[in-house]
Parts: structure tokens; sequence; C-alpha cells
């Protein structure tokens, strides 16, 4: 999308428009029919992708998601009409584009024979030794998602460690389930750091196990499951 020409010249005078008033303007009318799409199925249809878009002031009118008709390539279409080049490609997933021509014949192939669901078919042994022969892994679990791969992971890992604590990275995405949802408090990690310093210093070390009490009495556990 090129909002260039919609904006407004810097000779412009500021009482006269907003940057941003103008750039709200002219979105929501490129993509009127998105905003429609949301507004029409809003009371049927939970989307999870519209979440935390809600924004405030002007912003909170541009909250609702980008409905798209085709794909093809690096490219989108919306139902509007407007052509996006599309960086995340399925979260990642897409490894050789929208729609490509061999994905989509072999797809066509497969539907001429059923596509079961449930049960198991030769093609999993098929693409298990591929991804093997691949990735150097003994062995490949099929998951619907990464959530669930992950998730698989945790159970497999706590089964063979018998342990129960898992690590995650702050501000990263691990999935939506609950094990990995949860963290512990910012001032937990600083009162980490704070007991190690001191630990380190001879004169100091006394402080160190006030302040490890002081942890383990009021930390939260990073995760829970």
């Amino acid at each position: 999308m090129n909002f260039s020409s919609t904006l407004p010249s810097p000779n412009t005078p500021s009482s006269d428009f907003t940057t941003l008033d103008t750039f709200i303007e002219a979105y929501r009318k490129r993509t009127a029919g998105s905003q429609r799409f949301a507004d029409e199925h809003r009371a049927t249809h939970v989307d999870k992708s519209s979440i935390g878009l809600g924004g405030s002031g002007q912003t909170s009118t541009l909250a609702y998601p980008i409905v798209i008709d085709r794909a093809e390539g690096a490219r989108l279409w919306d139902i509007d009409g407007n052509q996006y080049v599309d960086i995340l490609q399925g979260l990642g997933a897409n490894l050789f584009g929208h729609n490509p021509d061999f994905v989509r014949q072999a797809i066509a192939e497969r539907l001429q024979t059923g596509f079961p669901i449930g049960v198991q078919t030769k093609l999993v042994g098929e693409v298990a030794q591929q991804l093997v022969r691949l990735t150097g892994m003994p062995r490949i679990l099929f998951s619907n998602t990464g959530t669930e791969a992950i998730m698989t992971a945790i159970r497999v890992a706590r089964a063979k460690t018998r342990r129960a604590k898992i690590a995650v990275f702050t501000d990263s995405y691990h999935g939506h389930t609950d094990t990995v949802l949860m963290r512990a408090p910012i001032a937990e990690y600083a009162r980490k750091k704070l007991v190690r310093s001191l630990s380190n210093r001879r004169w100091w070390s006394p402080l160190a196990s006030l302040f490890q009490g002081k942890l383990i009495a009021g930390s939260a556990p990073a995760s829970a499951g």
C-alpha cells in the first residue's frame, strides 16, 4: 500500500491537518472492506489476531485485521484490492512462498485419493525419513502448530529429567499454553543478579544470604505446569 499521495506536503499549514489524522483517514478508506468484515462478524467470531490492537484515542479506529482474498509468491491481495509484500510468510511456514505450483499440484493429486484426518498414512513415514536426513535428528514428531510442538517437548523433557521447571526467554513467544505464558516478576531477576554479585565479594557475602532469603520468600515461579 502506498499512502504517500495522501499525505500532506511540508508546506501545508499545521492547523489544517495532522499527519496521523490524514493517515487514519486514508487507511480506513483503502481498507473499508476489511473494517466492514470485522464489524459484521465480531459478534460471532473471536479473532485472536486482533487481540492487543485496541490502541487508544485515534488509533483505536484501526483495530481490525486486514482480510486477505488471495496470495501468490511473496504477495497478498486483500478484499479491497490492495497489494502487499508479505514478509511474514505464514509465520515462517511458507518456505516456498504462497501457493507454489508444485505444492498445489501435490494437494490436487492427494485429494483424488482422499485426505484422511486422525489416521496414519504412508506419507508420514516418507516425510519423517526426509526430515531425519535433512536435520540430523534421530526421530521426528509431527504437530499441527508450534504451540503443540513446544508443549510436547516440555512434557518429554520433564518425563526424562523428572524436573518441573523450564527456562523461557523474557518477552519472547513460546506458544500460548499457560505453561509458557507465565513468567516471574522482573524484580525476581534483579534480586537474583544482586545475590550473585554480593556473593562474589568477601565482605558483602552476609548480605547475599539476607537477599537470598527474601528472594525465596517472595519469588514467583518462572513457569508452572
